[in-house]
């Protein structure tokens, strides 16, 4: 069996650090002005990118299709996870609540989430080795 490259962890790891380094600011932020619903949305924006990050992070990792697949469905989820997150921030931004049917649309982002997290809609089963140009391989789905 070939050797992973793990090249693309580095870029990873780092965008990790920022991003979870932007997420302690907000808190702390928010810690002070608790009556601001801008910095839990901005908290919750930087913990899901996190999450992708996380996913993108263990599929180019894996050395098992099955590792890959994990790190493929977490991605999806997360990013799925994503569209709530970033209404919510708009709204924050304008400062207004959320409207009722609004609500109906992310109860459809649920669909899709269950569709991402059990079924194969989102992510198959089929998984490739895959080289790229600079000769590293990882595993695709």
């Amino acid at each position: 069996m070939p050797t992973l490259n793990p090249s693309a962890a580095t870029p990873l790891l780092l965008l990790m650090g920022v991003v979870a380094s932007v997420a302690v600011h907000q808190l702390f932020l928010w810690f002070g002005r608790r009556r601001e619903t801008l910095h839990p949305w901005v908290v919750t924006w930087c913990a899901t990118s996190l999450v992708v990050l996380a996913g993108h992070y263990l599929q180019a990792v894996a050395e098992t299709p099955a590792g890959a697949g994990l790190g493929a469905r977490l991605a999806w989820i997360s990013s799925l996870s994503l569209i709530t997150v970033m209404i919510g921030l708009s709204h924050a931004l304008a400062r207004r609540a959320l409207p009722r049917p609004l609500l109906a649309g992310l109860v459809a982002n649920l669909a899709l989430l269950a569709l991402a997290g059990l079924g194969e809609g989102v992510v198959t089963n089929t998984v490739y080795l895959r080289t790229d140009a600079l000769g590293a391989r990882y595993w695709a789905l």
